[in-house]
C-alpha cells in the first residue's frame, strides 16, 4: 500500500472553518472512537494522547455551522465520549508555505488593494 501525506492550505480545499478537538474517551472505547474519527471527512488528523483528554483531532468544515453540526451529531453519537473541548482556529501564524498558498495570498492582496 502506498500512502501520501500532504500539507495543503485548507482554504484552497473549501475548509475555512477549522478547530482543534480534544476528547475524553473511556479506555474501553478509545481505539473504536479513534478509528471512527479517522474515517470522518471533517477530520484531517487524529491521535491518542495522555492527560485530561485521550484523543486529539484537527477538524475542518465549510462553515462554523458545519463544525457545530459535526459536534452535535457525529461526535455526540460516539459511545464512550465523556468530554469534548473545541478550540477554533481563527488564524494560522506559521505554517509551511506552498505555491498555491503564495498565489492565494497574492490574489487576496490584489483584491483588497482595490
Amino acid at each position: 500500500m502506498i500512502s501520501f501525506d500532504i500539507d495543503a492550505d485548507p482554504r484552497l480545499m473549501g475548509v475555512p472553518a477549522r478547530a482543534m478537538l480534544r476528547l475524553a474517551v473511556t479506555p474501553n472505547r478509545l481505539d473504536a472512537v479513534g478509528r471512527a474519527l479517522a474515517e470522518h471527512t471533517e477530520v484531517a488528523f487524529v491521535a491518542a494522547t495522555t492527560g485530561s483528554t485521550s484523543l486529539f483531532a484537527a477538524i475542518g468544515s465549510h462553515s462554523p455551522d458545519g463544525l457545530y453540526r459535526y459536534l452535535t451529531t457525529d461526535i455526540a453519537g460516539q459511545a464512550g465520549v465523556t468530554q469534548v473541548n473545541l478550540t477554533p482556529v481563527l488564524r494560522t501564524v506559521k505554517a509551511a508555505p506552498t505555491t498555491a498558498s503564495a498565489n492565494l495570498s497574492a490574489l487576496q492582496s490584489a483584491i483588497y488593494q482595490r
